[in-house]
């Protein structure tokens, strides 16, 4: 049983990907990423600004994406394996490169980390497997002009982050080879895909946890634009 984590940027093919393998392999679900808790009030912090707020929206992010986590445990009781629409390493990306890309001078990965590590800890088990759709600016950009189905906003905020993506998956995939698949033509690499989900039926399926992640993402590197 596995919980598999697809990436990568907005209109990579994260929610196509998932709908094919659901018909394709058997005992299969998904959560979406617009599974989320309401939004609350304001949480008090020390910071002040745009800094907090964006330090808070962060917050909420978090706290949903270990919403979506607990959901899917529990649909591991009836199904083999849960694929998540995006999850923690999305986040994680956007709250550290953020204000890097956007010119910003401060920085909430401190604040974010204290959180992480006092409310969920260290060891506390995310995602078995990851799946990472590599696109291109270009590809994306395509992809957006050609589905009128949704709007995407902030798509083009989201291409900067396209790198930073590629910079985490690339040390994930060193650290954790049969953890990490990295996909840059779904159609074309199905059956890449079909070989790989063979190999994570397996019962000997370690989770990532949260320490490994933020471990990767200290070294996780972007260039500002």
């Amino acid at each position: 049983m596995a919980i598999i984590e697809v990436e990568g940027a907005s209109g990579a093919g994260k929610t196509s990907l998932i709908a094919q393998s659901i018909s394709s392999f058997e005992s299969c679900t998904w959560i979406s990423e617009t599974l989320q808790k309401e939004r609350p009030p304001k949480i008090q912090s020390r910071k002040e600004g745009v800094e907090n707020d964006f330090f808070q929206n962060q917050i909420w992010f978090i706290e949903n994406v270990f919403h979506r986590y607990a959901c899917a445990n529990e649909l591991l009781k009836k199904f083999d394996h849960v694929f998540l629409d995006t999850g923690l390493v999305s986040v994680l990306l956007f709250s550290k490169f953020y204000p890097v890309l956007h010119h910003q001078k401060w920085d909430i990965m401190g604040d974010v980390k204290t959180f992480l590590e006092s409310e969920y800890g260290a060891d506390k088990k995310i995602a078995n497997r990851f799946i990472f759709l590599d696109s291109d600016a270009r590809t994306l950009r395509e992809r957006k002009t050609a589905d009128t189905t949704r709007a995407r906003e902030n798509h083009e905020s989201n291409l900067l982050f396209v790198e930073g993506f590629r910079s985490f998956f690339h040390l994930a995939h060193e650290a954790r080879p049969d953890s990490v698949l990295v996909l840059r033509d779904i159609k074309k690499e199905f059956d890449k895909l079909k070989t790989w989900f063979v190999r994570t039926e397996k019962p000997s399926q370690k989770p990532w946890t949260l320490g490994e992640i933020l471990e990767i993402l200290d070294k996780t590197t972007v260039q500002p634009i």
